[in-house]
């Protein structure tokens, strides 16, 4: 437990040590933007990604932590058994092609965890950039995203994490890059499509192209869910689950919220 909650106060610590040293900004009227950050600097920049290569590492040297290790065990050997082309056909391109240059380099799951790790933590300090206190949006991923998912999950935390880089450039307005980011989350775990869609909505300039749009995101979930339906019926509906690190979680969240609403005034 305490490497976790040595990961927690990094970025406490960090969040913290911002909030001090940024200037004062005047009190904003209800309902007004937050003032945005000052854009990063190597000299900003760097601790946080010094923080989130260290985490990458944390997800990446792990040794039986996680829900599905076991699972990500028996897809690395059944990649190296099958080889690369019958592999394609069974999972998505670009873990297929992390396992494949593992095995390769010798380096076993412990090289896939690693290079997901690093992509995963990309993406999480992009899109934190993009927020007033970086060091605080990484924070408050923490408990759960990065300890449950990043740790968990590995082809869904690639495609979150793909997906955040996205919306941070999506947020400096480049739609293109978000196509690109959302197709690079795919490559790792193809329901990421779906995120497509409901971007695009936010471009659409009238009825008939939010309809369009709509048409197409159906389409896709169809395509993408249909043929699997029964699988995800039985994962996520039927089966029952038990989370053993929700006690660690809660106690992560449970002082900072206590605080929150006993002194929501302050905030």
């Amino acid at each position: 437990m305490y490497p976790y909650w040595l990961l927690f106060l990094i970025f406490a610590l960090g969040a913290i040590s911002t909030e001090v040293s940024r200037p004062a900004w005047p009190v904003p009227v209800r309902g007004s933007a937050v003032p945005p950050t000052r854009g990063p600097t190597l000299g900003r920049e760097l601790p946080l990604m010094l923080a989130a290569i260290v985490t990458a590492v944390m997800i990446g040297l792990r040794f039986r932590v996680g829900a599905d290790w076991d699972s990500y065990i028996i897809i690395y050997g059944d990649i190296q058994r099958l080889g690369v082309s019958e592999a394609l056909e069974r999972w998505e391109p670009g873990y297929t092609l992390v396992n494949v240059v593992a095995d390769e380099a010798g380096a076993g799951i412990w090289l896939v965890n690693l290079n997901c790790g690093l992509i995963f933590m990309y993406g999480v300090v992009q899109f934190a950039w993009r927020q007033p206190n970086p060091w605080l949006a990484v924070l408050v991923g923490v408990p759960y995203l990065i300890i449950g998912v990043g740790m968990g999950y590995t082809r869904q935390a690639v495609a979150i994490g793909c997906c955040m880089a996205g919306f941070a450039a999506l947020s400096r307005g480049s739609f293109r890059k978000m196509v690109l980011w959302v197709l690079a989350a795919a490559m790792f775990h193809r329901t990421a499509l779906v995120v497509l869609p409901l971007v695009t909505l936010s471009y659409t300039r009238n009825r008939f192209q939010t309809f369009l749009v709509l048409i197409v995101g159906v389409y896709i979930a169809y395509k993408l869910l249909w043929t699997d339906i029964d699988k995800f019926q039985n994962l996520y509906i039927h089966r029952v689950y038990e989370a053993q690190g929700s006690g660690v979680r809660l106690a992560m969240n449970i002082t900072p919220a206590v605080i929150f609403l006993a002194a929501s005034r302050r905030f």
